[in-house]
């Protein structure tokens, strides 16, 4: 694998270095994406002293495709990160006891189904929790709060209704001992600059945990939670808490902002470079193993077929198709076995729409069946799995378009799909249990 912390002395040799890392995710030693990052971490100052603002550039001289800029440009971000102090790593001796400190704002993306939720929801487990979800139509308003309406049957009068970051922004400063978690899902499927506004300027943390930038609050805004506030630590309305103070909002340090996001997603509205260097990031990569999921099974007519090898099998041929990995099915896109139904509607529905769709009728789409009499030659074939892959062209395959899954062959299409896949049915003993 590549050495990372070898010596760059010339542009020559960064460019070669980065070619010899294009060659190791091309062998499956290193994904694409961990290798970008650390790359642009450990070589963040030649990269900085011979490519300047064009660091982009060197992926493309490297050999790289598009794609995995935003995991380059995040390890030569926190190199300079170091380079400039804003990160301090005491050393460690005998003496000392380390504690974790949960990042105060991190997004976990990966793959659909990879379990980013579950990894918030174990880290924010027993804690208090306020969460949200972007969309589309987001805005200030649907995340902070705004002026509405209310009727008492007789009379309208207009009131400031809180949204979710308002009501864990009060939550954090009635007791600023106690964690509180304001968790943002799918935050990419926002236009984020619209939806945080000038609370964009809060994310900039100090040491201390407390926004290094406070930004003047909104009359109504500021009232609401003055009173708020006030009520919760039983002083006079007019006195101005912590947290309010001169009628500023400042994020304090134990109010923590989690959110998850999709690699697969093509998000509406751009994520510009100063909003993602606010966060710190977490790959939640897809588990083959050791998880929940390596259980879960796929029913089609009358066999079985483990939804683990149909996931191995599935996420080569998108990572050929596609060129990348951000397609790829995560271990949990089904929470548990699924009937033929399920499979085709969430499964395939997938698969035609991500990445099998616009390849049709070309040699890349892999929705493919094998035909019912070869399916039994494969099965009686006791030359094994090598000599099937060896010979596959010697089966009848026929390519399909989704909507075929619906005719009456659409059982026997999804079987021959799962045998092209070289994906066996499990093999029953005569108690009708798998066979490991």
């Amino acid at each position: 694998m590549v050495p990372f912390k070898e010596t760059i002395t010339s542009k020559e040799e960064l460019i070669e270095a980065c070619k010899k890392g294009y060659q190791d995710y091309l062998d499956r030693k290193i994904s694409k994406n961990d290798f970008c990052m650390y790359f642009g971490f450990i070589h963040g100052e030649a990269i900085t002293k011979y490519y300047g603002n064009q660091a982009g550039q060197l992926l493309t001289d490297g050999g790289f495709n598009s794609g995995s800029e935003a995991y380059f440009s995040g390890g030569i971000n926190a190199w300079k990160n170091l380079r400039d102090g804003k990160y301090e790593f005491p050393p460690i001796t005998s003496d000392t006891k380390t504690t974790f400190s949960p990042s105060l704002q991190k997004i976990y993306f990966g793959n659909p189904g990879s379990g980013k939720s579950n990894k918030v929801e174990t880290e924010t487990k027993g804690k208090k929790v306020f969460r949200t979800t972007f969309h589309p139509d987001s805005d200030y308003s649907t995340f902070v709060g705004t002026y509405k309406p209310e009727s008492d049957g007789e009379t309208i009068r207009y009131s400031f209704v809180p949204q979710t970051f308002t009501n864990a922004y009060i939550e954090a400063y009635k007791d600023i001992d106690t964690p509180v978690y304001l968790i943002i899902e799918e935050i990419n499927r926002g236009n984020c600059a619209q939806i945080f506004g000038d609370l964009f300027q809060l994310l900039d943390r100090g040491s201390d945990g407390y926004s290094e930038y406070p930004i003047d609050a909104d009359k109504d805004l500021r009232d609401y939670i003055r009173c708020e506030l006030a009520k919760s630590k039983s002083i006079d309305t007019d006195t101005e808490p912590e947290g309010i103070q001169d009628g500023k909002l400042r994020l304090p340090p134990n109010l923590h902002i989690l959110a998850t996001m999709n690699t697969s997603d093509q998000s509406l509205f751009p994520m510009d470079s100063a909003f993602k260097r606010r966060w710190d990031w977490e790959y939640v990569p897809i588990k083959y193993s050791g998880a929940t999921s390596d259980h879960f099974t796929i029913k089609l007519s009358d066999k079985k077929f483990r939804w683990i090898d149909f996931l191995k099998a599935v996420n080569d041929r998108i990572r050929r198709v596609t060129e990348s990995e951000d397609k790829q099915l995560g271990n949990y896109f089904i929470k548990s076995d699924i009937d033929e139904a399920e499979f085709k509607s969430k499964v395939m529905f997938y698969l035609w729409s991500e990445v099998c769709k616009d390849e049709y009728l070309t040699e890349q789409n892999f929705m493919r069946s094998m035909t019912k009499d070869s399916m039994i030659q494969r099965d009686s074939e006791e030359r094994g799995d090598e000599f099937f892959r060896a010979h596959i062209s010697e089966y009848s395959i026929e390519e399909f378009s989704f909507n075929d899954l619906f005719t009456d062959r659409g059982s026997d299409l999804l079987l021959g799909f799962m045998y092209s896949m070289n994906v066996l049915p499990i093999q029953t003993g005569d108690d009708g249990t798998p066979e490991p």
